[in-house]
């Protein structure tokens, strides 16, 4: 517990706001915006119970089901121990994973040293050019926190990929 954080109902929603509903529930319910897909409102009403069944499955709390309960809630009402007892094994094999280190970050970076087309409907051009567009602040932010190497390699990857970000 870096931050001496210890009740395990704080550390399951932070855990659960770092990945899952951040990113996860924003791809299920807007698929449009990573795949090259049109959604109608037959589909978003779908993708709309599969969202709410995620989030309800990544829970700290058991949910309670009654005669007021939404009826997509129904629907997997049985299934969510099995989706719970998932995430549970998905947080203790990310707890017993080993830490990246500063070598496993700059391994990644050399990877991506030279300048690639990269296609843009592509979720990682994307990405991408979100943090191409912002590589000051990262920058500075790397470099505050000690990573000065880690932050030069990424002013390097900018730098070497701005001319072929822009003949894509």
């Amino acid at each position: 517990a870096k931050h001496q954080i210890l009740d395990p109902e704080t550390v399951h929603t932070w855990k659960n706001n770092a990945l899952p509903l951040r990113f996860w529930i924003s791809v299920i319910k807007s698929p449009d915006v990573v795949f090259d897909v049109r959604k109608n409102n037959n589909i978003d009403s779908c993708l709309s119970v599969i969202a709410q069944t995620f989030i309800d499955a990544t829970q700290y709390e058991d949910m309670m089901i009654d005669k007021t309960s939404q009826s997509s809630r129904l629907l997997y009402c049985k299934e969510i121990p099995v989706y719970k007892q998932h995430v549970r094994e998905f947080y203790g094999e990310v707890q017993s994973c080993r830490p990246v280190t500063e070598a496993d970050i700059e391994s990644a970076f050399s990877r991506h040293r030279t300048p690639t087309k990269l296609k843009r409907s592509s979720a990682v051009f994307e990405m991408f050019n979100y943090a191409t567009r912002f590589s000051e602040e990262v920058c500075d932010s790397l470099n505050e926190k000690g990573f000065r190497d880690l932050a030069e390699q990424f002013a390097d990857i900018c730098d070497s990929t701005a001319d072929s970000r822009l003949n894509v």
